[in-house]
């Protein structure tokens, strides 16, 4: 039975028996969510992009145990920040086999001294996500060399730049690796969601220089595909997937693109698409139109993305290739202060 306290609140002794007897259940949980019972309530309150106001998830401590580093890698994502990753011994948490974790960035590496040979203890943040938490000292054991930091970008070999705690390649597209993983953000399921085009698949698009850029890829057919090594099954596959891809709704479309504070978050994309009404409304807009919608530093990123000339070089070219971005019964009209933008 549940244990409340004070005003029907899920009690401190209701989470931490709970707790003790998740490992009894049928079913994984990371914690209890607390939520506003009051209808009215939850309307005062609303919402963000990301998260309702009228309830919070209290977590439980996240489960760990001990690894040993084999080595530290560096890898490059969508943003083109350096990552660096610990590669473990195989160790069992929650059920999965956890053999990487991610260190986040430089900053938390050069803080926290990890060297191959290390001792570390590792969990799943939000039983989710492995993550290094310490180095478990061993007294009178000799420690690895320090990792070399690297100063160029570990796929593209462009100097890197340090922004604060973390390094940046700004190589953007023209790196391989920020390449592949906008291409897997393009396929995802809340972006265009184009099946046939995993890891794999980008890894031999971007290697056979088929797509040098996002837009090229809305120009492939079956027998670029097949040449460039794909099976005949899986190059028709892939260009029946793109072929149905190029028409897409605006939402999509935006969240595809990856921009800066909306390409994580498709609440956003969703809001400026119905806010803008169409594309070409989206890109004329300024900072003051789109600061009610998103806030303003993801209203200053937007229009910082639209005005660049390789946005403009990209929306124009994946047009040629046949995108088609259709209207929804979800969008509303423009307004005012957007459609007098729209040529």
């Amino acid at each position: 039975m549940e244990q409340r306290g004070r005003a029907g609140a899920p009690s401190p002794r209701f989470h931490r028996d709970l707790e003790q007897r998740r490992a009894e259940l049928d079913l994984e949980i990371d914690g209890i969510v607390v939520k506003l019972d009051d209808l009215a309530g939850r309307a005062r309150l609303g919402a963000t992009a990301r998260y309702p106001r009228w309830a919070l998830a209290w977590k439980f401590a996240p489960r760990g145990s001990e690894a040993v580093v084999q080595d530290l890698r560096f890898q490059i994502g969508r943003s083109g920040v350096l990552t660096p990753v610990a590669v473990l011994s195989p160790v069992e948490l929650g059920g999965a086999t956890i053999t990487r974790a991610t260190l986040h960035s430089r900053g938390e590496l050069v803080r926290r001294d990890l060297r191959a040979g290390d001792t570390v203890r590792v969990v799943r943040a939000g039983d989710v996500i492995p993550e290094v938490v310490e180095r478990v000292v061993q007294h009178g054991r000799r420690r690895g060399p320090p990792v070399r930091l690297p100063r160029r970008c570990p796929a593209c070999r462009t100097p890197l730049v340090r922004k604060g705690p973390v390094d940046l390649c700004p190589n953007q597209i023209g790196c391989p690796a920020q390449l592949r993983a906008a291409l897997r953000h393009l396929a995802s399921r809340r972006a265009l969601d184009l099946r046939g085009l995993g890891p794999v698949a980008a890894e031999r698009l971007v290697a056979s220089e088929l797509v040098k850029t996002l837009s090229d890829l809305f120009a492939l057919r079956a027998d670029a595909l097949r040449a460039a090594g794909f099976g005949s099954a899986a190059a028709d596959q892939l260009a029946q997937a793109i072929r149905r891809a190029r028409r897409t709704e605006l939402h999509r479309f935006l969240y595809a693109l990856g921009i800066p504070g909306v390409g994580v978050r498709v609440r956003a994309a969703r809001a400026l698409a119905a806010h803008a009404g169409t594309l070409g409304a989206l890109a004329a807009a300024d900072e003051d139109d789109l600061r009610p919608v998103v806030g303003p530093a993801t209203a200053a990123r937007v229009t910082a993305f639209f005005r660049a000339t390789s946005t403009r070089r990209l929306i124009a070219r994946s047009l040629e290739h046949g995108v088609e971005i259709v209207r929804t019964g979800r969008d509303r009209p423009p307004p005012a202060s957007v459609a007098q933008h729209v040529q």
